[in-house]
């Protein structure tokens, strides 16, 4: 949270998540996949990502990432996304759009954030 703070980054919503999913005993990696903080769009490898809608974290942790992106059907489908808040709505959207199930390793969490 300190090193946030320094870089100017809202860390209460990253923070929280990751509580959520650690309260709800569900994987935190099958919504972030982290990647080295300078890796471009055509470095991730693609094949170590879930086949559903996820969050690539530029960084160590989604906390203290300045850059995210996503990644949809094991394919990053944006990139460049300075914003956690952005990048978690951009999760969403691909759900709701083409009618994409939640995996099941994130259903409760996914749920609870969808009702709230």
């Amino acid at each position: 949270m300190e090193v946030a703070k320094e870089k100017h980054l809202e860390a209460n919503l990253p923070g929280c998540l990751l509580l959520l999913l650690n309260y709800l005993n569900e994987a935190e990696n099958q919504m972030f996949h982290k990647v080295d903080e300078t890796c471009l769009p055509s470095e991730v490898d693609c094949v170590k990502l879930p086949g559903t809608p996820c969050i690539v974290v530029c960084g160590s942790s989604p906390v203290t990432a300045e850059h995210f992106m996503i990644s949809v059907d094991q394919t990053i489908v944006k990139s460049s996304i300075t914003d956690f808040t952005d990048s978690l709505l951009l999760m969403f959207a691909p759900c709701y759009c083409l009618n994409i199930s939640y995996p099941e390793a994130l259903g409760t969490t996914l749920q609870f954030m969808q009702r709230q």
